[in-house]
């Protein structure tokens, strides 16, 4: 749960940000009255749901942290984790004519990986 937060992140910090005049939307923002703000606009709530929420690293200040359950990322990804096993479905996903499948490409794959080793086969 760690890493895949982590990844998460790094992903997002990756991503080439839309600065088309669409996203950016000047002509909204310049509408917003003095003390007024753009943060009601649909195009701002629109866009805000495309943010990452971290659901295990935490951003709270020790205070916040000592007065409340003290948990550490750790923790959270743990909880994360239990919650996840429990709520996992007893049954396979896919059925037995597609696992019969699959281990067999995988073998097919790893047969074909030795032989590229071992030089018995080309590759370009």
């Amino acid at each position: 749960m760690l890493d895949n937060e982590i990844g998460a992140m790094a992903r997002r910090l990756l991503r080439v940000p839309d600065i088309s005049d669409a996203a950016l939307n000047f002509d909204e923002m310049l509408k917003v009255p003095v003390g007024g703000h753009f943060l009601d606009s649909d195009h701002t709530v629109s866009s805000c749901r495309e943010q990452f929420t971290r659901e295990v690293f935490q951003r709270i200040g020790r205070d916040d942290h000592e007065a409340g359950d003290r948990k550490a990322a750790f923790e959270f990804a743990r909880d994360k984790a239990l919650s996840a096993i429990e709520k996992a479905p007893e049954a396979p996903l896919l059925s037995r004519d597609q696992m019969t499948e699959i281990s067999e490409l995988t073998q097919m794959a790893d047969k074909h990986i030795v032989e590229v080793y071992s030089g018995k086969v080309e590759t370009i």
